[in-house]
């Protein structure tokens, strides 16, 4: 066999994905055979340098023309340990017609097929189970490729489109996650060929980075939500391709890439205005400053939505003319440690929801404790960590929050601008535990809690005062803690409006309100069934 180096994606006889880089002869122990060069995608699997008996048959570089720019060295390091000899019958395919894999999926089978979809729903990153063909009835009209409105090839060996071979009329999402598409080119002309697409999943991916060069704007496009999780992208290739194949683009999944740099280029922007979700989480993007110099209103006028969890952010500085309408920011598990990091982010003026879970503001406080300085230090915010703030939360957080900052500070000379407002709504510590026992005594009552588990049975109960905006969660866990309880899973709460009527199921995402609870209302802690 002659010496050959190629590029070409490629799935081997267990289902693993790489790139076959070099095909020839190696001389090996006397004796001369046909071996196949691979880089694999999946870094723990290849232990070679390529040589062999002190003859290197393929180099092991950073394979830069066909792989992410900006790698961190560890990565670097990494991958380049990540490469093989294969024996040429361990090649399953070098990839196929999409048509044929459609064919494959489609047309072949009435068995029921379940297939694992990567939607990239930012913060959450789950993949969920689609089952695509079912009972004969659908069989019948999924079958009619050229009907399809959802159609997914993921795991295939797609790689290129013949496009004289179907028509699609009504297909409006297509995941290609995981096949062995490399070029940008192919992902063009299936948009071209499929104008009714909305929805593209390229999630799981290796792109050749020669392939973007002379790419064109589809001006065409009406693709609005991308996914490209797991390809090991850096922005500026993302930038540029959805610059170029998706200019009505809403939606972006950027998750799990080789991002660390985010900064603008030199490309045709038009692809970005409509742009208003955006996920990169888990990537290693470490500059605030980048961050609000590429996101800002004038770049992104319509991003509403910003997913920033599992990067490298240790320090937040807001300017004026920040993202002024970017309502839902998360930044769980970076390295943020400074408050002041924190009242920053009160000059995103329409921010409602953010997520701050695990960073090192967390290391010397409960997540509580941390939960409430946060809601008293953003006034805007309305969900943190994905549950809403009840106004008496709010409440509750900012008299705390007022009393501890007194108590440790004073209240003399110049106040912090969030302590002045504050003061001006509660006045001050003095006043503000007035007016916040007021508040608790208004909206509380006096309830007699009892406790009839298999561990417990106290039938006499406990009478406590509670405030009516307390959810039914937080009044298990102190039925709990009372009667000395674990809860399990098992148990629930009971309530009566008085005693000698009759007992309903308390759902523990409401309020104590909710149920009409009144003065002399029993609650009851009971086995589940």
């Amino acid at each position: 066999m002659e010496k050959k180096e190629i590029v070409t994606r490629f799935r081997d006889d267990q289902g693993s994905t790489g790139w076959i880089i070099w095909e020839g002869d190696v001389q090996y122990k006397g004796t001369k055979k046909p071996w196949v060069g691979v880089k694999w995608d999946d870094v723990s699997k290849g232990k070679s340098n390529g040589v062999v008996e002190d003859v290197k048959y393929f180099g092991t570089p950073d394979l830069r023309p066909y792989s992410s720019l900006n790698r961190d060295e560890n990565q670097i390091k990494q991958k380049e340990g990540s490469y093989s000899f294969l024996l040429p019958n361990r090649i399953a395919s070098k990839g196929e017609d999409l048509t044929n894999a459609l064919q494959q999926r489609y047309g072949e089978s009435e068995e029921n097929t379940v297939f694992s979809m990567d939607f990239g729903e930012a913060s959450k990153q789950k993949s969920i189970e689609v089952q695509l063909l079912g009972s004969d009835e659908i069989f019948k009209l999924q079958s009619k490729i050229d009907e399809l409105q959802i159609a997914s090839v993921q795991g295939s060996n797609a790689s290129f489109f013949n496009s004289q071979s179907l028509q699609f009329k009504r297909l409006i999402e297509l995941d290609l996650s995981d096949t062995l598409i490399s070029s940008w080119t192919v992902v063009s002309d299936i948009i071209k060929h499929i104008p009714t697409l909305l929805t593209l999943h390229l999630d799981q991916n290796r792109f050749s980075e020669s392939s973007l060069e002379g790419i064109q704007t589809l001006a065409s496009s009406q693709i609005t939500n991308v996914s490209l999780n797991r390809c090991l992208l850096d922005w500026a290739t993302i930038q540029k391709v959805c610059a170029n194949l998706f200019p009505k683009l809403e939606e972006l999944n950027a998750a799990r890439n080789d991002i660390s740099v985010v900064t603008s280029q030199d490309v045709n922007r038009s692809g970005l205005l409509n742009l208003r979700v955006l996920n990169l989480e888990e990537n290693s993007i470490s500059s605030w400053k980048e961050v609000e110099d590429e996101f800002n209103t004038t770049r992104y006028p319509a991003l509403e939505q910003l997913f920033l969890s599992n990067n490298k952010i240790a320090d937040i500085r807001v300017a004026e003319q920040g993202a002024s309408r970017l309502k839902t920011l998360t930044l769980d598990s970076n390295l943020i440690r400074n408050w002041d990091s924190v009242d920053e982010l009160n000059h995103l003026p329409s921010l409602e929801s953010l997520r701050l879970r695990q960073n090192p503001l967390n290391e010397n406080q409960d997540s509580d404790t941390v939960r409430s300085i946060v809601i008293a230090r953003i006034p805007k915010l309305t969900t943190l960590n994905g549950s809403s703030i009840t106004a008496q939360e709010r409440k509750d957080s900012e008299v705390s929050y007022l009393k501890q900052y007194i108590k440790q500070f004073g209240s003399q000379g110049e106040l912090p601008a969030r302590i002045q407002q504050l003061v001006t709504v509660y006045g001050t510590t003095e006043e503000a535990e007035a007016k916040h026992k007021t508040t608790l005594e208004s909206n509380s009552v006096s309830v007699l809690l009892k406790c009839s588990t298999a561990e417990t049975m106290d039938t006499k109960g406990v009478s406590k005062d509670l405030s009516l905006n307390m959810t039914v969660a937080k009044c298990k866990t102190l039925c709990c803690n009372l009667f000395h309880v674990r809860d399990e899973g098992d148990l629930e709460l009971q309530f009566q409006l008085n005693k000698g009527s009759p007992s309903q199921k308390m759902n523990t995402d409401r309020t104590l309100s909710d149920y009409s609870v009144e003065n002399g209302s029993i609650i009851t802690l009971s086995q589940g069934f």
